[in-house]
Parts: C-alpha cells; structure tokens; sequence
C-alpha cells in the first residue's frame, strides 16, 4: 500500500470508501493497520504512525455511521411495510363489510 511513498487524502477517502461498502473486510482492513502500524514502529517511522492512527479512526467513525445509516433505512423499511399491511388490512375490511 506504501509503495509509492506515504499515503495522500485521496487514498484514505477511497480506503474508507471501500469499507464503508464492503462491512465484512473491516476487521481484516483494522488488522493490516494493526500489523502496518507495528512494522512501522519497528523501524521508527513516528510519521507513518500517526498516518495509521488517522486512517483506523476514520475507518472506524464512517463505519459506525454506515451501520446506523443502514439500521435507520432497515427501521424506514420495516415501519413502511408495517403501514402498508395496515392499510390492506383496512380495505379488505371495507370490502367484506360492503
């Protein structure tokens, strides 16, 4: 991933990007930032460190606000679904009392 030098904000957006879409790669993505971040404390590059620190916090706040967006949108689902049965229900009801 370092390669070609230190990562821009253009990397970390599309990094985090890409796990805000594919939830299950998270812990394996938090793990090659653990294992990244250790290597580079090896070798005492404090610079990269703080790239990692920055890179997994980010990761993990656009995580957790993937995952209420999508528990929002599940609730949205549920209580729509829930007035349209109610409403059948109603119009079943007007129809077999007519």
């Amino acid at each position: 991933m370092w390669q070609d030098g230190p990562p821009n904000e253009r990397k970390i957006v599309t990094l985090c990007e890409y796990a805000v879409k594919n939830l299950v790669r998270i812990p394996k993505i938090a793990k090659y930032l653990e294992e990244r971040c250790y290597k580079e404390l090896r070798v005492e590059h404090i610079k990269f460190i703080n790239i990692v620190w920055e890179r997994f916090t980010r990761l993990a706040a656009e995580a957790k606000a993937a995952k209420i967006e999508r528990n929002n949108a599940r609730q949205m689902e549920t209580e729509a679904l829930e007035r349209e049965r109610i409403a059948k229900r109603r119009s079943e009801k007007y129809r077999v009392a007519a």
